[in-house]
């Protein structure tokens, strides 16, 4: 029969081992302290970079409403500003109807257009402007008046030149007027653009 081991130490080893099984326990309880930390922390990093990527999600889905809206708010605004073209995207008829306009717009003011001339259409990308050169004699107040006219006209004009000649200078109230009103229209779509077009518009349609 094996007898059971029996150790036998003195008090000074007791209290060596004793010492160092605590210690052990300590530096034990030290690493579990750090492991669980190190786990705390990663895991506290994870979720912040998740909040993080979720955030940005949530900001680019909010950017995105806030684009969309900006651009039904810049089509409405282009839709209204088109109201003001001419009907015609035929350069010789806008011009036409151009000139049959300011002729009408002279005649509150009692004016008399006394030389007109069509000027060469501009390219505006999808646009084209239509000038029209007038000259004309008037007072000062009739020329603000007229002036201002144009400016509030449901058409949408400009006047990219104006040059103005005193008739008497003894008297400088009446001036000779020559300006270029300038209005606009929707360029001509070519037959060979409308069909690479997708959605173009049918023949004789305006361009889109």
């Amino acid at each position: 029969m094996i007898k059971p081991f029996n150790l036998k130490l003195k008090r000074r080893e007791k209290i060596v081992l004793l010492s160092g099984c605590v210690i052990a326990l300590v530096i034990l309880s030290y690493r579990v302290v750090l492991w669980t930390g190190a786990i705390r922390t990663a895991t506290g990093d994870k979720a912040a970079a998740m909040m993080m990527l979720l955030e940005r999600q949530i900001n680019m889905i909010a950017g995105k409403e806030e684009m969309y809206a900006k651009l039904e708010s810049a089509r409405k605004e282009i839709t209204n500003l088109e109201k003001g073209l001419l009907s015609s995207y035929k350069p010789a008829v806008a011009a036409a109807e151009l000139q049959k306009t300011l002729n009408e717009m002279t005649m509150p003011f009692n004016l008399e257009i006394n030389s007109e001339k069509v000027l060469p259409p501009i390219d505006q990308d999808v646009y084209i402007a239509i000038p029209v050169e007038i000259g004309f004699v008037s007072s000062t107040a009739i020329l603000k008046n007229f002036l201002m006219q144009i400016a509030s006209s449901q058409l949408l004009l400009s006047v990219p030149e104006i040059r103005i000649r005193v008739m008497d200078m003894r008297n400088p109230k009446e001036v000779h007027v020559t300006m270029t009103v300038m209005g606009f229209a929707r360029k001509e779509v070519k037959e060979d653009e409308k069909s690479n077009s997708p959605g173009g518009a049918g023949k004789g349609g305006k361009a889109v």
